[in-house]
């Protein structure tokens, strides 16, 4: 009879301490989703398809087709309000589009400069592709990274470990 009230009791308090188990990894979890929204791992969550869409119409372009996320960034192919072809690359956490056919506000020795203050090194292949910056860098820890920078002003808009 004892044995059943112990196994009772166990139960009980299993059953007490999974809910704040569960609370615990939820917040985890929250946590990692919340980590991976910075602007070195902007998470597509940021913007909807939905929103991406209003957003580039807003912007005057048309014909919105093959929107996808990748590598930090939504991509499409649109109309310009002239009517050309272009690709478009928009940042989730901002919503600045970047067109294929604008150029780039700042150098590569810019983008070199701004990868170095923000701690990066060893850093390689910094090309302007696209209508944004691209480029191969190491972090702290000497992982490598392939980086998505702002052709406006340097910031790092993706980072993905190669």
């Amino acid at each position: 009879m004892k044995q059943c009230h112990v196994s009772r009791v166990a139960l009980l308090a299993l059953a007490l301490a999974l809910p704040a188990a569960a609370a615990a990894q939820q917040t985890g979890a929250a946590g990692a989703m919340q980590a991976d929204t910075s602007h070195h791992g902007a998470h597509h969550a940021a913007m909807t398809e939905a929103q991406v869409r209003s957003a580039l119409e807003g912007e005057g372009f048309r014909n919105v087709r093959d929107l996808e996320f990748e590598h930090g960034l939504w991509s499409a192919d649109v109309d310009s309000a002239d009517g050309n072809k272009i690709d478009v690359h928009l940042d989730p956490a901002t919503g600045e589009v970047f067109p294929d056919t604008a150029t780039a506000r700042i150098s590569e020795n810019e983008v070199r400069a701004k990868l170095t203050a923000g701690g990066y090194q060893h850093i390689e292949d910094v090309e302007f592709d696209d209508g944004i910056w691209k480029a191969e860098a190491r972090n702290a820890q000497g992982q490598k990274l392939n980086l998505r920078i702002a052709p406006t002003d340097g910031r790092v808009l993706h980072e993905r470990i190669d």
